[in-house]
Parts: C-alpha cells; structure tokens; sequence
C-alpha cells in the first residue's frame, strides 16, 4: 500500500514538473524584445533596450 501511495506522489510531482516546464517554453526559442520605453527624467526621450544573444 505504502509502495503504491509513494508511487503515485512520485508520478504527480514528475507530471507538475514537466507541465510548469513546458508551459515557459513558447515556440521553440524565438524571443521578443521589449519595446522602447520613455524616462520621465529626461523628458520624454525614448531609450532602446541593449541587444541581447540567445544561446
């Protein structure tokens, strides 16, 4: 009985694993950057982000 309940835990912890691993993965690696943003120190001028790799 012990063997079944832990069996059992194990399934369902291995099952919300790969579901909250899954869920981030998007379409396969494509990113998108964020949009320009405005400061309100400087005015209202528009910065753009630095540009990032991806692995």
């Amino acid at each position: 009985m012990n063997k079944k309940i832990v069996s059992l835990l194990l399934v369902l912890g291995l099952a919300t694993t790969l579901g909250a691993c899954q869920e981030g993965s998007g379409d396969g690696g494509t990113t998108t950057s964020p949009s320009p943003t405005t400061s309100p120190t400087t005015g209202g001028t528009t910065t753009s982000p630095a540009p990032t790799k991806s692995p």
